[in-house]
């Protein structure tokens, strides 16, 4: 990304005129001291150690700032991005949902007109795409519904129990991202696993206090949970890094705390959010 690179051409530029300064700076004074006594040639060296070292902490932290930054660019552009599609998809919904409507009115004028079970197959076919779904959160409700039609087309069993009304205080983009991150890692993890035991169980709940997001499902080999990312095999690894540190991200923002495990071939993402007084 741009700003990637403008940072990183920044803190070089910085770090070259600063360590230019202070080569300048310090010449005269080791050519001055170089020819005198033993015990001021090792105080000016040890001066110079401590100073290439301060150098080296300087540049160390700048470094670590510019990082900072750039992965909180990046988190901010994704959440905008994932805000649109949430926008884009809800629309979608609503417009599928009132067609839906109006098709299982006009199947009562087909009965008789088809067989029993030709008619009985294009009401399963509307009912996948006809969604009742109804958490208490309307956000929620298009997170699922979206990735249920993605389980649906991947023969994946997604389980849901969910107190939407929870999420009521947080905003429909960190919604739709945390759990929509969730899903879509356990969506990717699944489809290694044998059809038949393909499953992901979403819940969203009340846990001594604080409200607990959790996605289970299952996956086949080993998962490194060390850092902030979990392996992908998606072709823009480096962009979707960041899904694991957006979702901890969020619940920062909200003074919670987001958790990852891999037990037994079972993945867990668990996320504890205070509720606001």
């Amino acid at each position: 990304m741009l700003f990637r690179s403008a940072d990183s051409m920044k803190n070089t530029i910085i770090m070259s005129v600063f360590t230019v300064v202070f080569m300048t700076v310090m010449s005269p004074w080791i050519r001055y001291y170089e020819p005198t006594d033993l015990t001021a040639r090792c105080i000016v060296k040890i001066l110079m150690a401590l100073l290439f070292l301060l150098v080296l902490v300087l540049r160390t932290g700048i470094f670590t700032v510019s990082k900072q930054k750039q992965d909180l660019k990046i988190m901010n552009e994704l959440l905008r991005e994932e805000k649109k599609q949430f926008e884009r998809v809800k629309s979608n919904i609503d417009i599928i949902n009132m067609k839906c409507h109006d098709l299982k009115h006009h199947l009562s004028d087909l009965e008789g007109k088809i067989s029993s079970a030709e008619l009985a197959e294009l009401k399963s076919a509307i009912e996948i795409y006809d969604t009742s779904l109804k958490t208490g959160n309307d956000i929620l409700d298009v997170v699922i519904y979206e990735k249920s039609l993605v389980c649906e087309r991947e023969n994946i069993r997604l389980t849901c129990l969910a107190d939407g009304g929870a999420l009521s205080f947080m905003s429909a983009a960190h919604i739709y991202s945390l759990i929509g991150n969730a899903l879509d890692n356990a969506i990717e993890a699944s489809l290694a696993v044998e059809q038949e035991l393909r499953a992901i169980g979403l819940t969203v709940t009340h846990n001594h206090g604080l409200i607990e997001i959790t996605v289970v499902n299952r996956f086949v080999g080993e998962r490194d949970l060390a850092g902030d990312a979990v392996a992908t095999s998606k072709a823009d690894s480096a962009r979707h890094g960041y899904g694991v540190k957006s979702m901890k991200y969020i619940a920062a923002q909200y003074d919670g705390k987001l958790t990852l495990s891999a037990e037994n071939g079972i993945f867990t993402v668990r996320a504890l959010i205070p509720p606001p007084a």
